[in-house]
């Protein structure tokens, strides 16, 4: 998998520090639960942690205590997206995200085919701006933010950045 500095099809990872400073590039992608870690990216269009899955059913991914941060441009602090048949639920808790310029803190997005859905839940997380991609017919949910937001940032959920 060229572009992964950690990529974990297993159960968990924790107590990690990963960073990639490839283009495009992933530092964090585990198919289960993220605990007090710290993932970095530096490359452009790249993601602090990202995963896109393509299941039959569903699947529960965990994030706690964790620092994302994706710092180029058009990068992503957490990207998380799901494909045709495949709904994923992510629980975010006490941690922080940042994309880079032109990029978000969160983005969510699905094929928008066969039941697909993701939805992204935060609590006492720090994240300013966020992204919803899909088919109109296969709304993406993300909870209500918890914790600080950005000036003049509402608790709607249109993307804002700040400029």
């Amino acid at each position: 998998m060229s572009g992964y500095a950690l990529y974990d099809d297993s159960v968990s990872a924790s107590q990690m520090f990963i960073r990639t400073s490839a283009n495009s590039g992933v530092a964090c992608d585990v198919s289960g639960t993220l605990i007090d870690s710290v993932c970095v990216a530096t490359g452009t269009n790249s993601a602090a942690f990202s995963g896109a899955y393509t299941c039959s059913g569903e699947t529960r991914l965990a994030i706690n205590n964790a620092d994302l941060y994706a710092t180029a441009t058009g990068s992503e602090g957490l990207s998380v997206g799901a494909g045709t048949g495949c709904a994923v639920t992510l629980d975010l808790a006490n941690s922080i995200l940042r994309g880079g310029e032109s990029g978000f803190d969160i983005q969510a997005f699905s094929s928008g085919f066969g039941g697909t859905a993701v939805t992204v839940s935060a609590s006492k997380c720090d994240y300013v701006t966020m992204s919803r991609l899909g088919a109109a017919s296969s709304p993406i949910p993300l909870a209500r933010r918890s914790g600080r937001v950005g000036p003049g940032a509402s608790d709607s959920l249109t993307p804002q950045r700040p400029h």
